[in-house]
Formats: C-alpha cells, sequence, structure tokens
C-alpha cells in the first residue's frame, strides 16, 4: 500500500513514514517486539507514522476493491 515508502512523485520534503517491524524496533529502540506494540501497530497506532498522501493511497485501494494506483500529478 505504499506505507513506510516514498511515493516517488516529485515532491520536495517528503518523508517516507514509519511502518515498523521486529527489525525496525530493535535499531530505534533496542527493544523487542511484544504482542501489546503487534497490536497497536496492526491498528496504525504506536510507532506508525504515515503522511497524508499515504493514507489517501489506503483509502483509493479500499475504493478500488483492493487495486492499487500509482498516484499522479496532472495539471489540468
Amino acid at each position: 500500500l505504499g506505507l513506510g515508502q516514498k511515493s516517488g512523485l516529485p515532491l520536495s520534503g517528503e518523508a517516507s513514514g514509519i511502518l515498523p517491524g521486529p527489525d525496525w524496533l530493535r535499531s530505534a529502540t533496542r527493544g523487542t517486539l511484544v504482542d501489546g506494540q503487534t497490536a497497536n501497530v496492526s491498528i496504525g497506532q504506536g510507532y506508525v507514522l504515515t503522511t497524508p498522501l499515504q493514507m489517501a493511497m489506503v483509502a483509493a485501494t479500499v475504493a478500488n476493491g483492493g487495486t492499487s494506483y500509482y498516484p499522479r500529478i496532472v495539471d489540468q
């Protein structure tokens, strides 16, 4: 769905966001992933960090019946 990655659009200052996993947690917090953190990540809370564009892509994928399209910027 593009979470935790840049969109590839020519946008200045775009952040990739964070979709944490066990490896990220070990490197960022020197801890281990426990069940409570897994539950928080699964519902989009805790260490999850997304951009508005990423959330728009998630909503569009759900609206399109699971088909994910690459976002584009159009002039007109």
